[in-house]
């Protein structure tokens, strides 16, 4: 009986981290047609009682996705899925581990099974987050090393690192490098919400759309996590708790090599500028908050950098100017 109760618990911890993670095991073994019917089941029996719509992490990278989506399922919202595209693509980038390659065919079947399906329930909530687009562009460099150059970026060193960082913009990659066309090709062509045509508190850092089935909550990613957790509670109307996952700091490139290079890297002076005279920045920031961004990064800016053709071409169309900088 003594060594029952001592296993018992056990057990139980154990089928529900399989019950939290069924639709990956599925996914990485079960057809097409298992899949549809498990989220069919799932939605069915077991969201009406945790949550009152599925909830989709809609990102365009490197703004903290994985910390929202393990968040709100660490909180008791299972039925979470989170995504950078709606169609997923990916174009033979080298040096992808076999996790990585799991997560990407798990995205790929939430692409062909669940994602487009969700978008058409009665109801579907969805977060996303928005992140100064420099800072944002360093951190997605270090991520994607990896997979663009078939070396970790912890066994480069600082010299490679920084003479390589302007080959990040000869190439598209799974994250957009523009914010502006992630709203638009994602959020607007998927989802049909136009992002600008509806306020945002930028004192406050976050804010909801309402629109058709949709309810849309968007984050700042500079708030504190006591500001985000006080908005996802507001929006979901339940507790929440904040899981800090694959941060800057936590990753091979973290640490000293991360702040070291924040601190040395060049940026190109025209992307810099295309980006603070945006309506993205005037949208989700404050003008407090650009200049004291502007001032951090205007030392490293570098009039002599080029812009690639296919990134003047994405500012013209996504990042229109609404101001100087």
């Amino acid at each position: 009986m003594n060594g029952f109760t001592l296993r018992f618990p056990v057990g139980i911890a154990r089928l529900r981290r399989w019950r939290d993670h069924l639709p990956e095991y599925l996914a990485f073994q079960a057809p097409r047609g298992v899949m549809l019917v498990f989220f069919w089941w799932f939605y069915r029996h077991c969201v009406p009682a945790r949550q009152d719509a599925p909830i989709l992490v809609y990102t365009m990278g490197k703004v903290g996705t994985i910390t929202l989506e393990q968040s709100l399922r660490s909180s008791g919202f299972y039925f979470t899925f989170a995504t950078h595209r709606m169609e997923l693509w990916i174009r033979g980038y080298p040096g992808f581990t076999r996790a990585e390659w799991r997560m990407i065919r798990l995205q790929g079947l939430l692409h062909l099974t669940g994602l487009r399906w969700l978008a058409r329930l009665p109801r579907l909530r969805v977060v996303t987050a928005v992140r100064e687009p420099i800072a944002r562009l360093i951190s997605l460099y270090l991520f994607s090393y990896r997979p663009l150059f078939g070396e970790p970026a912890g066994e480069a060193s600082m010299e490679t690192l920084l003479a390589r960082f302007p080959r990040l913009l000869e190439k598209e990659y799974v994250h957009p490098l523009i914010p502006g066309e992630f709203f638009s090709r994602e959020i607007e062509g998927h989802l049909g919400i136009d992002i600008y045509a509806h306020p945002f508190d930028a004192a406050a850092g976050w804010g909801v759309i309402e629109q058709d089935n949709l309810s849309l909550l968007i984050l700042k990613s500079e708030i504190p996590d006591e500001a985000k957790i006080a908005a996802c509670r507001r929006w979901l109307r339940c507790d929440v708790t904040m899981t800090r996952r694959n941060t800057a700091e936590d990753g091979a490139y973290g640490g000293g090599l991360y702040a070291e290079f924040k601190r040395r890297v060049r940026i190109p002076r025209r992307l810099a500028e295309a980006l603070y005279r945006s309506r993205y920045m005037h949208h989700f920031y404050t003008a407090e908050e650009r200049e004291t961004f502007w001032r951090r990064w205007e030392p490293q800016l570098d009039a002599t950098l080029p812009v690639p053709a296919w990134i003047e071409a994405e500012l013209r169309e996504y990042h229109p100017p609404v101001a100087e900088a």
